[in-house]
């Protein structure tokens, strides 16, 4: 199942000083060396025209980049909620965010093959309350978000603003996403390439068998 598509809610947040990409030169950037992070400072050098030397890269992760950034050891962080809204409470501004480069960053269900064996029925039960999740966001989305902002420590402005830079694709758009030459696996295979290029990965992954939309819903959820 696809969650989501990130389409600004994975960002770059900078200290004001730093009032364009080409002024990241020689910032020091929190990033958390995952898959994502790799890629969101993959595109921002390659947007601000810098190479990897040009900046110096600590890896930390969002649940360590707040104190970092009130002791002064950072200018920049590659970040998500609820972090980046901490932060600009601090002072940061977004400067680059996932809206330059959709389909890239994928929020998705992923299970074991080795754990598939008689859960169908369990696994079709998680997709369809998403699915039924999805739909209350839709229709009471006030309530939602307000449930969703009690959780997470933010305001309903903080959180409304996180959900613009996300598509939620319900389960037609999951099935254009998993079809024949769908976005799913073309965002793999950039990933595929940075990752490789980051040194996450050894050797390009032959991508073989790595969709299955089964358990989607094959009607209405209620």
């Amino acid at each position: 199942m696809l969650i989501n598509d990130s389409v600004g809610a994975d960002r770059v947040v900078a200290r004001p000083e730093i009032t364009s990409l080409a002024g990241m030169a020689g910032a020091r950037i929190a990033v958390e060396r995952s898959a994502v992070g790799s890629l969101v400072l993959y595109k921002l050098l390659e947007a601000a025209g810098l190479g990897a030397d040009r900046v110096e890269v600590l890896d930390l992760p969002p649940d360590r980049q707040l104190a970092a950034w009130r002791r002064g050891e950072i200018e920049a962080a590659v970040t998500y909620e609820p972090t980046a809204s901490q932060l600009m409470r601090e002072g940061a501004h977004s400067l680059y965010d996932s809206s330059r480069f959709p389909d890239m960053i994928l929020d998705v269900l992923a299970v074991r093959r080795d754990r598939l064996r008689g859960r169908s029925d369990t696994l079709e039960s998680l997709v369809a309350a998403h699915f039924r999740g999805l739909a209350h966001l839709r229709v009471s989305r006030e309530d939602a978000m307000r449930r969703i902002a009690a959780w997470r420590g933010l305001s309903f402005d903080e959180v409304r603003a996180s959900y613009a830079g996300m598509e939620l694709p319900g389960v037609v758009g999951n099935r254009r996403y998993f079809g024949p030459g769908g976005r799913l696996l073309g965002a793999a295979g950039a990933l595929n390439e940075v990752m490789v290029a980051s040194g996450l990965l050894a050797a390009p992954d032959r991508l073989e068998d790595l969709m299955e939309a089964r358990y989607l819903p094959r009607g209405p959820v209620s």
